[in-house]
């Protein structure tokens, strides 16, 4: 249950970001937003995942390491429709003004 949450956490508020920016009313709000939760989704994702099953050593920090790859692709999705959103953004206030 945990890893869904570090999986769609970062996901959702990256999404809901991506919404909010041409309703918010700084621009920095929804990017700071973004970035925050991606930056947690990952150190959440590296402390509690990936850190101590390859601490042990064991066969198993390759199959760790490929599913947090793997939640990383996912959060990209996102991301990519975050920038788009944002460039598109700016590329009609410099229209308008």
């Amino acid at each position: 249950m945990t890893l869904f949450w570090i999986a769609s956490l970062p996901f959702m508020a990256v999404f809901i970001a991506a919404l909010a920016i041409g309703r918010a009313k700084s621009l920095w709000l929804p990017i700071a937003v973004a970035v925050a939760s991606l930056a947690a989704g990952t150190l959440c994702l590296h402390s509690i995942m990936v850190a101590p099953t390859c601490a042990t050593g064991e066969s198993e920090c390759l199959g760790v390491t490929v599913i947090a790859y793997l939640i990383a692709v996912f959060w990209c999705a996102p991301g990519i429709g975050f920038a788009l959103r944002l460039y598109s953004h700016l590329r009609s206030d410099f229209r308008r003004g």
